[in-house]
């Protein structure tokens, strides 16, 4: 009860002229209006659509609801001025029961958990209603790895250090536990379930920077929100003001070729950019009759040749990525280099990439030494 005490004074810090007055619920079925001014200090049972008189010159209250039958829109009398501000701390006499914000307020309904207490807070000035998954009582401030205490129950833990660990207490210290965690770092924050679970699951809880969680206890083990977690093709960069979500094109397109063939001693030949089958390369000087034109924009790497048979000792054989009849790549040329005696097998460049803007001219270029080279069974790229 203390601490949500607390949690009532944190809000009222922020209006100006309001005096803190607790006073209690008292028992509402659809009966006479109920005086907040004369509750008593005993939780009592709510459900229907209370009508409460605030009066004056009440500017805060603080009153308890056990719901005994769900409680839905209740009303308040014209001394329910602007500015007031409402504390209903509730608690779940019956299993199902719910809470749902006043007519007009932008808010919550929300099911408090059977025989825990779940604390709502609304401003009549700004007409909404916030529930205490945004509020904490605290803000518990780390830079090394900690393990949550009992006594963090309701605080913010924020944790501000290289790769560390927030890790929840192996026994959990009680029905309705809960602390939020946020990580602070540019650096991943790991949030160790202890040995129990989370949300049923035995995997821990990764944090990136500014994310944060809320993790309460059921009795038994944890329970909790769940971050944003970047997929396949995804980036989140994070930043004090948002969270940026960049999406790429997805799995990258094959560009394909399949044909068994062999260089000639001394040549530099050209290769089409996709073909099936056998049939000739293109001679030194007639590029253009083996140049297809790039689709849309993209980046072209992790170039693959493949060869069946050993490339001869006295020779190199390098096949490289042309644009627009030029060797082309970044940092380097997107190339293989099959060393003469060099087995058959699989050669990649996994390292360089080609951007290309729709239109460009791409084709492979051959270049064997003084023999008659390997017999490459099929060469591809990817294009993204």
């Amino acid at each position: 009860m203390i601490k949500r005490l607390i949690v009532l004074m944190l809000a009222l810090v922020l209006h100006t002229r309001v005096r803190a007055q607790v006073i209690s619920g008292n028992g509402g079925g659809g009966g006479g209006p109920v005086a907040i001014a004369s509750m008593p200090s005993t939780s009592v049972g709510f459900s229907g659509t209370p009508n409460f008189v605030c009066g004056t010159p009440v500017t805060a209250t603080l009153f308890k609801m056990t719901l005994t039958g769900n409680v839905t829109a209740p009303t308040f009398d014209a001394t329910c001025t602007a500015g007031l501000i409402l504390g209903v701390e509730l608690t779940q006499g019956t299993a199902g029961n719910t809470f749902t914000a006043p007519a007009g307020y932008d808010g919550c309904s929300i099911e408090p958990t059977i025989n825990s207490v779940t604390t709502i807070v609304w401003d009549a000035n700004g007409k909404r209603i916030s529930c205490d998954s945004v509020l904490w009582t605290a803000v518990n401030a780390q830079t090394i790895s900690y393990t949550a205490l009992a006594s963090d129950d309701g605080k913010l833990i924020t944790e501000n250090g290289a790769s560390l660990t927030l890790t929840l207490p192996a026994a959990v210290p009680s029905v309705g536990w809960y602390v939020w965690v946020q990580n602070l770092n540019a650096s991943a924050l790991t949030v160790s379930r202890n040995g129990l679970t989370i949300n049923g699951g035995t995997s821990n809880i990764t944090l990136q920077q500014y994310q944060r969680v809320r993790i309460e206890s059921d009795g038994a083990n944890y329970k909790s929100e769940v971050p944003i977690v970047a997929g396949t093709n995804v980036t989140l960069t994070p930043a004090s003001n948002g969270l940026t979500v960049t999406a790429t094109g997805g799995a990258a397109p094959i560009i394909s070729n399949a044909r068994n063939f062999t260089f000639a001693s001394g040549v530099t030949n050209e290769l089409p950019i996709q073909f099936v089958g056998t049939g000739s390369n293109c001679a030194s000087g007639s590029e253009q009759v083996c140049q297809a034109p790039a689709p849309r924009a993209g980046t072209i790497g992790n170039l693959v040749v493949v060869t069946n048979a050993a490339q001869p000792a006295a020779c190199n054989l390098v096949i490289t990525f042309r644009k627009n009849g030029a060797n082309a790549g970044s940092p380097g040329n997107l190339a293989v280099t099959i060393a003469g005696g060099a087995a058959a097998g699989t050669f990649t460049d996994n390292t360089d990439t080609v951007s290309v803007v729709q239109g460009d001219l791409i084709d492979y270029q051959g270049v064997n030494g003084a023999c008659t080279s390997a017999t490459i069974t099929g060469i591809s790229v990817t294009y993204q």
